[in-house]
This record gives structure tokens, sequence and C-alpha cells, in this order.
């Protein structure tokens, strides 16, 4: 009976001792970085974009944008995150005289904090999702390649259309933020796909005009991309 009784101490303290250990998966990320390229269809808005629509252009306040990250994870649920993306945009001047769209380009650069769900109870999985904030600012540059949709062509001043689009502010710096969630399916070679869906809002002068009837300017993107960790789990 004392015999049975030890061997049956030592299985328990066995098992605890086993239980007790870590258990390392592919998808455990802490102290790790990571690298990752994304894209995709981007809507703006802006002062007067209903005015797209209006004039039967809705689809005028779509165009796309791309994005390349570098992150760090300090834990397996805690990250920080740079990233650095361009993209085309369209917007249009004051409508008082006929529909005036422009176009512009811009670059964003953006410090992220994100965090994973899953890991916060230490639960490492394939499928990770996020949800990410950020401070950053937004650089506007290349005003121009304008079109001219008149209303009344007789009564149109072009030469006030030129003067707007020659503004005092040709680029723009404008502070900005975002906030997002991210959708990341990982395979156990260190590679994995992202979904990230996401807000970014600039300071009004992101567009080239003062602030109008809109206080901020609001670009929406739904891209898609692969991400790339290194190292390995520890």
């Amino acid at each position: 009976m004392r015999k049975l009784l030890i061997l049956i101490a030592s299985a328990v303290l066995g098992c605890t001792v086993l239980g007790a250990q870590p258990i390392t998966t592919p998808y455990q990320y802490r102290h790790r970085l990571y690298a990752q390229v994304q894209g995709g269809p981007s809507l703006f808005v802006c002062d007067y974009s209903n005015v797209f629509s209006n004039h039967g252009r809705p689809g005028g306040l779509f165009t796309y944008t791309g994005e390349v990250s570098l992150g760090y994870y300090f834990t397996d649920a805690h990250q920080l995150r740079l990233s650095l993306g361009y993209g085309p945009k369209n917007a249009v001047l004051p409508p008082y005289e006929g529909f005036f769209p422009y176009k512009f380009q811009s670059l964003s650069l953006f410090a992220d904090y994100v965090i994973s769900f899953y890991p916060l109870e230490e639960y490492n999985v394939a499928f990770n999702p996020q949800f990410y904030a950020g401070v950053g600012a937004g650089y506007t540059f290349g005003f121009g390649n304008y079109e001219y949709y008149l209303n009344d062509p007789e009564t149109q001043n072009l030469e006030e259309v030129v003067a707007a689009l020659q503004h005092p502010y040709p680029q723009n710096l404008a502070p900005a933020v975002r906030l997002g969630a991210l959708l990341e399916y990982d395979f156990p070679n260190n590679l994995g796909l992202i979904f990230d869906f996401g807000a970014e809002f600039y300071g009004d002068l992101y567009n080239g005009q003062d602030v109008m009837d809109f206080p901020v300017d609001i670009q929406i993107n739904a891209t898609f991309g692969v991400v790339y960790h290194f190292g390995e789990s520890n």
C-alpha cells in the first residue's frame, strides 16, 4: 500500500512539473521583429466630397493605397509598429461655380500600438485578430492634373479656378491619428496573410484646402497583404 501511494504521488508530481513547463508553438512572437506589405482600395472623404455623387461620379472618391511596415513584439500580445504608406487622392474644389475635381499624391508615416487578443490569454494559434491605434503625419504634394466639368461655361471664370489650385499650400504636412482591426493567419514557416480594415484622420490642410465644411480629412482602407516574422519562437 505504501509503495502504491509513493507511485501515485510520483506520477502526480511528474505531471505537475511537466504541466508547469511552457509550451512553445510556431506562433509565439515575443522579442521578434516582423515585416509586412499590404495594399488595396481606399476611400477618401474630405471637403465637398459629396459633390462627386452630385455629379454622378461617386467612384471618384475611391483610389488605392499601399503600405510597408516593420514591427516588434515586446510580448506575444503587445507590439509596436512603424508604417510608411503611399496613395493617390481625388478631391474637389468648392462647388460654387461648377465641378472641379483635382488629384494629388500622399505619403504617410505612423507609429502604432498593436494588441493581439488571443495571446492575452496565452493562447497562441495560427489565427491572430489584432487591434491597433497610432499617431503620425501625412504629407501631400503633386497637386494638379485636374479636369474641368463646367455646369455653365459662359459664367465660368477659369482663371479663378486655376488660382484656387495654385493655393498657398502646394505641399502640406498634416498631423494624423488612426485606428483599425487586423486579421492575421500565420503558417508555421513564419509567413502569414493579413486583412486590415482601418481609418486614418488627417488635419484639414491635408487636401490643400483650409477648414471648409469638414473639420478633418478621412481615409478608409481595406487592404490585403503578407507578413513575415523573423527568428524563432522562444
